[in-house]
């Protein structure tokens, strides 16, 4: 059949299809061929009206981001064909995707996020040449997307408490409330941003920009209707779990509480969320506030509705409520140490940890070999949007296949050490 749009959208479904039936291998040859579908279509937009337009082009690139957390979860040697299946999303030993690949696969998406004071930006001229290189849409579209991105500009507004139409900047980052993956993903990045900072660094590095996507977040959300809640779908469970993170940071224990139930509430109704293998950490996050407040009944409620969708054919099993190794997994590591640092502070009324066991040492738990030299680097990047400002950047020669070429990487850690390659 002749390529079109229709076939590149039907692709992309069968992907996310395939993800959430844990058929990887498909979900890889959909991603992969809507890719190819896409640079096809982008190349001959001009002679006929078969074109990718943003929209469509930003869920290819969501899905892109899925895989690239799949490939950089896996392990260096699998042994068989069914651990390439189930341990990149079961294992518990596994830490942050460092993987050039999944680092890269955040850039194409970080010029829809905010900027923000204190998180490290990639130069719009270096993420631009970023988008061309893949091909999957045209240079003309890639140059808007980095350098007039409306939804960026949007959300970095709304980060100013004194600013004007409220709802009008919100509707603009939303579609009109009607498309939130965009703001969704792109504030994913500076969320993952705000915990390196406080893994590499400190809870207070980390507390000043985290307040202000706390901010940013809350003023989004609580301007929506009752039936965004309590309509469940992945982005809902995604928004809600940021928000249970954030107010933890920030130290509001209630708000923390009010927005874990909720969280909670919505995927025992749809089970079906955790499917989408991206939002199982989340899910397991949630179980560790829910067993640092001592919260046993809705504890057992999630367990026992996680464990009968028997992912991972069966093999990925929920944590008990006496199980205190939770502190040391990655997705309980940053939760344990901010519920740490709030009992310092003497915020913690709700959220405890009742057996402390130190400092917790992120070299016994983490996959250092797999970390690439510059974690930082590749991973904290946001493109933005500087109001049309363009750099002529030393790096934008560099290809998508010179980031898998280990030199390429020690040359991007002395241009990073000199602060050449962000401004």
């Amino acid at each position: 059949d002749e390529i079109s749009v229709d076939i590149l959208r039907a692709y992309l479904l069968l992907a996310m299809l395939s993800a959430s039936m844990e058929e990887y291998n498909w979900f890889s040859y959909y991603v992969e061929a809507s890719s190819k579908i896409a640079f096809i279509l982008s190349k001959n937009e001009n002679n006929n009206n078969q074109y990718v337009d943003e929209d469509l082009w930003f869920f290819l690139e969501a899905l892109k981001y899925l895989k690239h957390f799949h490939e950089s979860n896996m392990p260096k040697n699998p042994n068989t064909k069914e651990t390439k299946n189930i341990i990149p999303i079961c294992s518990d030993s596994i830490g942050p995707c460092r993987k050039p690949a999944y680092c890269l696969s955040q850039t194409s998406l970080v010029s829809y996020a905010p900027l923000i004071d204190g998180l490290p930006t990639f130069k719009p001229s270096y993420v631009q040449n970023i988008i061309e290189k893949d091909g999957s849409i045209s240079s003309k579209k890639a140059k808007i997307i980095v350098y007039n991105n409306l939804i960026s500009s949007a959300l970095t507004q709304l980060l100013e408490p004194g600013s004007y139409e409220v709802e009008s900047l919100i509707k603009l980052a939303t579609r009109n409330k009607t498309n939130f993956l965009p703001m969704a993903l792109s504030l994913d990045i500076k969320i993952d941003q705000i915990t390196d900072l406080m893994i590499e660094k400190s809870i207070e590095h980390a507390l000043v920009p985290a307040k202000k996507i706390h901010f940013l977040m809350k003023r989004v959300l609580e301007r929506m209707n009752h039936e965004f809640y309590n309509e469940p779908g992945y982005i809902q469970f995604k928004l809600l779990g940021d928000l249970t993170y954030l107010e933890l940071f920030c130290g509001d224990e209630k708000k923390c509480s009010e927005y874990l139930f909720k969280a909670i509430d919505m995927f025992v109704k749809r089970p079906g969320l955790l499917r989408f293998p991206a939002w199982r950490n989340k899910a397991k996050g949630l179980g560790c506030l829910l067993i640092a407040g001592n919260f046993k009944n809705k504890f057992l409620e999630l367990r026992e509705a996680y464990n009968e969708l028997k992912l991972c054919s069966g093999t990925d099993i929920f944590f008990s409520f006496e199980d205190k190794s939770w502190q040391m997994k990655h997705w309980g590591m940053c939760l344990y140490k901010i519920i740490l640092h709030n009992m310092a502070e003497n915020k913690a009324a709700i959220f405890k940890v009742q057996e402390p066991i130190g400092v917790v040492d992120e070299s016994k738990y983490f996959d250092i070999e797999d970390i690439s030299p510059i974690p930082t680097a590749l991973s904290n990047c946001d493109g933005g949007n500087l109001s049309g400002q363009q750099e002529n950047g030393d790096m934008d020669e560099l290809s998508y296949e010179d980031f898998l070429d280990e030199s390429v990487f020690e040359m991007l850690e002395k241009e990073f050490i000199n602060d050449k390659l962000f401004d």
